[in-house]
């Protein structure tokens, strides 16, 4: 039974969003699917834009404290205009390879399973 002192397990953070497009040095419409890892004493964010001809972007940001992001000057992934992957990237890219969602069994492709992507 929950007592009137006790904190709710998880809260909201009363200054979300803690990231708006606003926030972004370049021009984008939107900022969504964001996933955030602490790696050594700092907190990186990778997050999905869209620019405003509707491609999808990558970018990325950093934080001392997990609240206060600064996102770097230059998106941190973008389709390729030429090669291999263009044909696949036309529409943009996504972060569906760090996030993977798992078949209705729980599993993982193998891909995600045995990769890594560096962050720092």
């Amino acid at each position: 039974m929950k007592t009137k002192h006790e904190l709710p397990l998880v809260r909201r953070y009363t200054k979300n969003p803690i990231l708006t497009r606003d926030d972004v040095p370049y021009p984008v419409g939107t900022i969504h699917k964001a996933g955030v890892v602490k790696h050594g004493a700092r907190y990186i964010m990778l997050f999905r834009s869209h620019t405003h001809n509707g491609r999808s972007i990558i970018g990325k940001a950093e934080s001392l404290d997990g609240f206060a992001f600064k996102v770097h000057p230059e998106p941190f992934l973008v389709p390729a205009a030429s090669g291999v992957f263009s044909d696949y990237e036309e529409f943009g890219v996504d972060l569906d390879f760090l996030f993977p969602r798992p078949d209705p069994l729980g599993r993982l492709p193998d891909a995600h399973q045995a990769g890594t992507l560096p962050l720092g």
